[in-house]
């Protein structure tokens, strides 16, 4: 017997065992020990948290599952053991830069490229996909802008729908590299040698400005000062987009989880009234009648029109929860594959009810056909008719049905 620990990690709250929390334990107080030196430590170890947390929520199911040594085990071979990665500064600064192969690595996502961007940085996203140059998918941009018309709603609806990559592990899983220590380490590296060019090349343009403002422009700078300027232009745009956009889904979630919450509740208030009251009509289909042509219970026919209504809608519910609630649990696929199976069993059901049913409906018609007779004001028409009563029971137990029907003839007598 193992007792449970309760571990916040990346700010994600998990149950582990304590064998297993003890393991994990020791492997972030070794890879805090690897980078103790390192610029930027804090990040790196606030980026690789974050990563085991998201690893270990897509081997969760619910709540209440609790992590095993066996799954810390995975995420250490993931991750990768700090010792392999004990590496100098300078190792990344003689490192050629990774070009551009052409193929979509399996681990790769889309997502967009917010620091290399003009926009939205669906481009820039999109090149790292599929592993092309930048400028090629802005011509593409203009060419659908200019030709088709179709460019600027395809780019706004992709600016809503893909999302930014915003964690180091993102941005690394957007290149199609393996999210490990080595690459998340490097990532932070290169963002702080980024800030520290961009801090020194800002110090020797004001110094360069000052010396030289008289003499000639800066073309460079004007040129990243037009870039800056149309870069917050667009975010902002952006932002009110995603805004309003983020209203409509929540008016939308709303919307689904009362439509799915009213249909559910008249099914099972109704399950329990059918055979009562009138309560489920539809239209060519009668509960009862289905239910005594097929041999069939009333209660299995309800709960058949239960499972095949209720299932979609309950799924509807669920959607509208998604969308309001972003860190909502999933409800795991044995849960959905489990619905899914009812939902068939109960589609065939209905069918198969439907189909006895609709094979012994009798159908009533009326037949006309008029002949005419060859008769003058002389002749005598003699009418005869009788009565014959037909007594059947149709259903035992329930009514008799008495029939009548009038017999006649007509018969004519010519005078001459």
């Amino acid at each position: 017997m193992n007792k449970t620990v309760n571990i916040n990690l990346a700010g994600i709250f998990f149950h582990i065992d304590e064998d297993a929390y003890l393991k994990l334990q020791r492997y972030l107080e070794a890879i805090k020990r690897s980078f103790t030196d390192s610029q930027g430590q804090s990040e790196i170890i606030a980026d690789i948290e974050a990563r085991i947390a998201e690893l270990f929520n897509e081997r969760v199911q619910n709540d209440k599952q609790v992590i095993r040594i066996t799954e810390v085990d995975a995420i250490i071979a993931i991750m990768g053991q700090p010792e392999d990665y004990l590496v100098d500064d300078e190792i990344f600064e003689d490192e050629p830069k990774q070009s551009y192969t052409g193929k979509s690595s399996p681990n790769k996502k889309l997502y967009r490229d917010t620091d290399n961007s003009y926009i939205g940085g669906v481009s820039s996203g999109l090149a790292h996909y599929f592993g092309i140059d930048t400028i090629w998918i802005r011509l593409a941009w203009i060419l659908l802008f200019f030709g088709a018309g179709t460019g600027v709603l395809l780019y706004i609806l992709l600016w809503i729908l893909v999302p930014e990559a915003k964690t180091t592990a993102e941005k690394i899983m957007m290149t199609g590299e393996p999210v490990n220590i080595s690459n998340i380490e490097k990532k932070i590296k290169d963002g702080f040698d980024t800030v520290t060019e961009t801090v020194g090349d800002v110090a020797k343009n004001v110094s360069d400005s000052v010396s030289k403002a008289a003499k000639n422009v800066d073309v460079k700078k004007s040129a990243n000062s037009i870039k800056s300027s149309s870069r917050s232009f667009f975010e902002t745009l952006g932002d009110i987009i995603l805004f309003f956009f983020k209203i409509f889904a929540k008016f939308i979630g709303v919307l689904l989880i009362f439509i799915g919450a009213v249909t559910l509740i008249s099914l099972i208030v109704s399950l329990f009234t059918v055979g009562i009251s009138d309560a489920i009509n539809v239209p060519g289909f009668d509960f009862v009648d289905a239910a005594n042509a097929a041999n069939t219970p009333v209660w299995l026919v309800s709960v058949l029109v239960l499972f095949a209504v209720g299932i979609p809608f309950f799924f509807l519910f669920y959607l509208g929860l998604k969308i309001l609630v972003n860190n909502l649990k999933s409800i795991g696929n044995i849960a959905k594959f489990s619905l899914l199976g009812l939902w068939i069993i109960a589609i065939i059901g209905i069918a198969v009810v439907f189909a006895k049913q609709a094979s012994e409906h009798a159908f009533d018609a009326n037949v006309t056909k008029k002949e005419p007779l060859n008769i003058t004001a002389k002749d005598t028409l003699r009418v005869k008719w009788w009565v014959t009563i037909i007594i059947t029971n149709q259903i035992p137990d329930t009514f008799t049905e008495i029939l009548m029907v009038l017999n006649w003839c007509i018969t004519k007598t010519t005078r001459r």
